[in-house]
């Protein structure tokens, strides 16, 4: 090649180290994150959000990289679900991160169920559902019944899917929420999260 240009195998030599640094950044900023929530930080900034729109608002983001894997979303919202009044930068980051969880451990061509409803005491729901190896769900369990700095977590080396995870978790915490993770006969994984019905409010 002339001077001042790459190869290609030299181009897919700086795609991997220009990825991977921005992984890494990744895993820093989360890390630190996860810091500030132990400490107690994090401020709320919190808005009146329609879940229609914002669910719509969080695939849209990822739609580019669910297409390269051919993997569909499918979202539901049930009409009864009132708005939420939440950090939409927080639950949107929740969303994400799940939603990247479920694209990293998916063959290409499956889909990805994304809904919202009323559960029986009256807490919104959020539930991401596909189909997902049981050492996957044992991972995201683990990560969900966990704290993000016991000694378990620093004892083996956790990778940037779990520390989101492990963000995830905290976000909902400080929304005053629950999250967790089921696995049905089948291998369908449904990760789900709710916020109280004090969060609600009528559209």
């Amino acid at each position: 090649s002339r001077a001042g240009e790459f190869s290609p195998k030299q181009q897919d030599y700086l795609k991997r180290i220009h990825d991977g640094g921005k992984r890494l950044l990744g895993m820093v900023d989360a890390l630190i994150e996860l810091s500030h929530n132990e400490a107690a930080e994090l401020c709320l900034y919190q808005s009146v959000n329609d879940l229609s729109e914002l669910l719509a608002s969080v695939t849209s983001k990822l739609s580019e990289k669910h297409a390269k894997k051919q993997i569909n979303i499918d979202i539901q919202v049930d009409p009864q679900v009132p708005c939420v009044i939440a950090d939409r930068i927080r639950i949107s980051q929740v969303l994400l991160q799940l939603l990247r969880f479920y694209r990293e451990h998916l063959p290409e061509g499956e889909s990805i169920s994304l809904s919202a409803s009323v559960a029986d005491q009256g807490q919104i729901r959020v539930e991401v559902a596909c189909q997902m190896a049981e050492a996957t769900y044992e991972t995201a369990k683990a990560s969900f019944k966990g704290s993000a700095f016991n000694a378990e977590a620093l004892s083996r080396s956790i990778d940037e899917q779990e520390i989101g995870l492990l963000l995830s978790k905290r976000m909902i915490e400080i929304h005053d929420g629950q999250i967790g993770i089921d696995l049905a006969e089948g291998g369908v994984a449904t990760c789900w999260f709710e916020l109280p019905i004090s969060r609600s409010v009528s559209k």
